[in-house]
């Protein structure tokens, strides 16, 4: 099993590292003290677990884990929700399969769409309201057929590939 660590305090690396190392002997634990590092290590050899501290300087845990999520393909995904996530909830590996899908889609739709929305100058929302629309009337009458027009190809080819990941997974499933 193959753990990195990733905290900006040696202490609390240290003290984890050792708890780790009594309950699974034979692991092989790496560390880092700097996101960027522990981002150069997840790229250079794969990890079983991620141990990541929430508060650190320059990019904080969550934004790492996001990062390293990006790193991996959804078979990773897939596996921390069945085994670690859901391990316990006794929900059959389809079911699971759906929420990893459902999950990874969602979160690069919305990163679509908020590009495609941020894409749009600010004069076209300032504009809407110089003319007296209110914010909700300005978002949905200007700024969103604008910022549509240019994410949706790229939303479109994101739905193609949930396609086609979820018909590689149960091909694999059905094999």
């Amino acid at each position: 099993m193959r753990i990195i660590i990733v905290d900006d305090e040696d202490n609390a690396i240290r003290d984890l590292e050792l708890s780790l190392k009594e309950i699974v002997p034979t692991a092989e634990i790496s560390t880092a003290t700097k996101a960027d590092t522990a981002l150069e290590l997840f790229r250079e050899r794969e990890f079983d677990v991620a141990f990541l501290d929430v508060n650190m300087p320059v990019m904080d845990g969550l934004t790492l884990a996001k990062e390293m999520i990006a790193l991996r393909p959804m078979v990773v995904l897939l596996m921390i929700l069945y085994y670690v996530i859901l391990g316990k909830s006794g929900l059959e590996a389809v079911w699971v399969a759906v929420i990893g899908f459902a999950l990874n889609f969602g979160a690069y739709a919305s990163e679509i769409m908020r590009s495609g929305i941020e894409s749009i100058d600010s004069g076209q929302r300032e504009a809407a309201l110089a003319l007296g629309y209110n914010e909700n009337q300005a978002f949905f009458r200007f700024i969103f057929p604008q910022a549509a027009v240019r994410f949706i190809p790229v939303y479109k080819q994101e739905i193609v590939s949930l396609l086609l990941q979820a018909a590689k997974l149960l091909q694999h499933i059905l094999r």
